[in-house]
């Protein structure tokens, strides 16, 4: 097992009190670009410090105005999200076969996405 344990039988769920704190700071910085009289493009990147690790992710979006009724616009970013403090780690026993025992797995459970967003706006009340 990795680490102290107060109990052999932590797995069957032995309540223990116990207190977590965590800090994390983060930097968004976004631009947007005018690439023409109706296209616009902006880029943006967000870090995030978590103490043990630091990730950063990016955005990149287009808007045009195709008409004077039609606008489309497109982006994609990544998003990154710690999990909660009483989620931040997962546990499971595995059957270790060479041993004929079980032993404590620690899993972290990390959540990550990524956005692909398109818009289409019509102007309704002027067709």
């Amino acid at each position: 097992m990795d680490g102290p344990q107060n109990s052999p039988f932590v797995f069957l769920g032995v309540s223990q009190e116990s207190y977590i704190e965590t800090r994390v700071w983060s930097l968004f910085g976004e631009a947007a670009l005018p690439i023409s009289e109706n296209t616009t493009v902006t880029v943006g990147a967000r870090h995030e410090d978590y103490g043990l690790d630091a990730i950063t992710k990016p955005k990149l979006s287009i808007i045009s105005d195709v008409s004077d009724k039609v606008t489309v616009r497109a982006s994609y970013e990544q998003v990154f999200r710690v999990p909660s403090i009483p989620t931040q780690a997962s546990y499971s026993l595995e059957l270790y076969q060479p041993a004929g025992e079980y032993i404590q797995i620690e899993t972290p459970v990390p959540f990550s996405l990524y956005n692909l967003k398109n818009q289409l706006t019509l102007d309704l009340e002027s067709l």
